[in-house]
């Protein structure tokens, strides 16, 4: 007899029962191995708008134990449980965005599932929810409507077409300058003003903004501050819209040049002659054998002359007797030469002097102007030259030791 009736009836009851219970252990098995997996993931509409539903649509194969959603958002992610694709099965999830932009939705298995897919959707702007207010026409009590928002107003570039300033009419140290133009915009901005100056572009004080059309600063430097010949300003409205740069001349001042001025300097000074004067420098000749030599008491003695010489021979000297002197002009901090004066005078036919170099650069900051003379026996030559120049009110003409 086979083991199966030696065991007699309770015997075989045992087995049968451990038989059957290991035959469902593993058909548990077995299904427990059979984990679903993440195919596919599409999202509708691909480019939905701010606030518009979108569809979230995942397949798969089996069942997913659990599975997770990120829709890219920051928004917390979603967890699912126990989600079948089994025949062709499709889970189906909703979400809207509030801000647009490309938002990347992840799917991913995290317990019995397998697989992770990625899909990135680009939010359009323009649409709202209106939440509360008045409904608009043809909106039901209650209604959540979505309505197009309005387009930004473009942009407008301010423009300068005119300024002036108060009380210099021109730009100054303490001065308010007055604009005149469009597109200012009616929130307070900016004024600046650029140049060749330490810490440029400054602000202007006390910015008045009068209207669209008018606005007007003050410059908040003290003279000798700002020494440039033209200074540049900048409108810039409450949206940063800039304008372009409207440029004016600085205000200037008038002065005269002296023979003991930094800017004025003798390089040469001829001494072929027997006395030889240049700028109140005395440079001497040969010695008179023969009679002293003449002194010029015509020669104006007014400080603001620039350049000033005369030379003279002996009233027996033998022999002609010419030189050329030179001499330089050097301005600094935005001046400039703006007229000369040129005058000479003889003590007896025969005499001569000129102008070396005859033209004067007018609107430059150097020059270096040269006297051509000659004197016969007895007699003497002067001339003498007057400068006036223009530069930034309030600032030094030259530069100097310390400066």
């Amino acid at each position: 007899m086979t083991l199966f009736y030696r065991l007699g009836i309770s015997g075989r009851r045992r087995l049968i029962t451990a038989a059957l219970s290991l035959g469902a252990w593993l058909l548990l098995a077995a299904g427990a191995s059979q984990a679903g997996t993440i195919k596919t993931v599409l999202v509708t509409p691909s480019s939905p708008k701010v606030k518009q539903v979108v569809t979230i649509s995942v397949k798969g194969v089996g069942i997913c134990g659990e599975m997770r959603i990120s829709y890219g958002d920051g928004n917390p992610d979603k967890t699912l449980s126990g989600v079948d694709f089994a025949n062709g099965k499709t889970l189906a999830e909703t979400h809207h965005y509030d801000d647009p932009g490309p938002k990347t939705i992840k799917v991913w298995g995290t317990k019995k599932c397998s697989g992770n897919k990625n899909v990135t959707v680009n939010v359009q702007p323009g649409l709202t929810v209106q939440r509360g207010g008045q409904r608009p026409m043809g909106r039901k009590p209650g209604e959540i409507g979505v309505e197009k928002t309005p387009k930004p107003l473009m942009q407008l570039k301010p423009v300068i077409t005119g300024a002036i300033a108060s009380p210099t009419i021109v730009p100054a140290p303490g001065a308010t300058m007055h604009f005149k133009g469009k597109h200012f915009g009616k929130k307070p901005g900016k004024i600046r003003m650029y140049g060749s100056f330490p810490g440029s572009p400054i602000e202007l004080w006390n910015v008045n903004w009068k209207s669209d059309t008018q606005v007007n600063g003050r410059i908040g430097v003290s003279a000798g501050k700002i020494c440039v010949k033209d200074v540049s300003f900048e409108i810039v409205t409450a949206t940063n819209a800039k304008s372009d740069k409207y440029t004016q001349g600085w205000k200037e001042e008038t002065r005269e040049l002296a023979s003991s001025d930094s800017a004025v300097k003798l390089l040469t000074c001829d001494k072929d002659a027997n006395v030889n004067k240049c700028n109140g420098k005395t440079f001497w000749g040969d010695d008179c054998e023969l009679g002293p030599p003449k002194v010029f008491t015509v020669s104006p003695s007014s400080s603001v002359i620039a350049i000033s010489g005369y030379h003279s021979n002996c009233s027996l000297a033998v022999g002609d007797d010419s030189g050329v002197d030179t001499y330089a002009v050097d301005l600094s901090n935005g001046w400039y030469i703006d007229t000369t004066k040129f005058t000479s005078n003889t003590l007896g036919p025969g005499q001569e002097v000129s102008q070396y170099n005859t033209a004067a650069p007018h609107g430059k900051s150097s020059w270096v102007p040269s006297f051509k003379w000659m004197v016969t026996p007895g007699d003497g030559v002067n001339y003498d030259l007057w400068i006036k120049i223009r530069g930034p009110v309030g600032c030094k003409h030259y530069i100097g030791l310390g400066d």
